[in-house]
């Protein structure tokens, strides 16, 4: 096996590792005051289905990209350092979400 081989060998399980560290969550939103699910996070891509019955208003961290997400609606979120919900009328939301970190060269 080559010095090079054995290199590529090394790279390939630590990207792999990176891939598979994805996180799935499902949350119940209440109507009130807005929520924050997180705070100083790393750049990453958040996917989320409203379940409804509310609708809800993300806010990622982005002041122009704010998303908003309709009882059975689903949507790709570029996520810069928070995730804040809020409900945009009195029913609550069950969310469910994938939260992945973006990969560094």
């Amino acid at each position: 096996m080559t010095k090079s081989s054995k290199k590529m060998q090394t790279q390939i399980p630590d990207r792999e590792a990176t891939l598979v560290d994805r996180k799935f969550w499902t949350v119940r939103i209440e109507p009130g005051e807005p929520k924050v699910l997180g705070k100083h996070l790393p750049a990453g891509v958040l996917v989320m289905h409203n379940r409804g019955p509310g609708a809800i208003h993300v806010n990622t961290g982005y002041t122009s990209v704010d998303a908003i997400l309709a009882p059975g609606g689903t949507d790709l979120m570029v996520v810069r350092d928070n995730i804040g919900l809020a409900i945009l009328d009195q029913k609550p939301a069950v969310l469910e979400f994938e939260f992945m970190l973006v990969l560094k060269k």
